[in-house]
């Protein structure tokens, strides 16, 4: 009988150790992606800005709103990958355009001055608890 015991309890320890492992796994897994959704949230705040500033150039006034700027490049002949999202308030990125920066996520755009901002208005570490990187602190809208 205590060859029975201990053999599970040999079992119960790897079970244990196994579950460990696969925990840890997927913590390191939500790290990569949360350095994935800050990047990614970088790059389209600075294609949204440079589209912004070569509408402004060409057509001597802001563009509407952010979609026509994407647009206007595309029309320019400029490939632009689909994506162009903010991601630090959703895994599968926001375009929500809002006039007022209010934290709700998505992108700030002021139409009259071509101010755009990251709608982000807490640190980055209260959205993406695993991300450890050196934007972690930061304010999103104030890149």
């Amino acid at each position: 009988m205590n060859s029975k015991l201990s053999k599970r309890l040999v079992l119960l320890i790897v079970v244990a150790l196994v579950l460990l492992l696969l925990g840890l796994a997927l913590e390191l897994t939500d790290y990569g992606m949360s350095e994935k959704r800050v990047s990614g949230t970088k790059v389209s705040l600075q294609l949204y800005r440079g589209a912004i500033q070569q509408f402004k150039e060409q057509k001597e006034t802001y563009p509407a709103n952010l979609e026509i700027s994407i647009e206007f490049l595309r029309q320019q002949g400029q490939i632009i990958p689909k994506g162009v999202c903010e991601y630090i308030t959703s895994a599968e990125g926001s375009n929500v355009q809002y006039e007022e920066l209010n934290g709700n996520g998505g992108w700030y755009y002021n139409n009259n001055s071509g101010e755009v901002r990251v709608n982000v208005t807490g640190p980055v570490k209260n959205y993406l608890k695993l991300y450890f990187g050196e934007e972690r602190n930061e304010i999103p809208s104030k890149w």
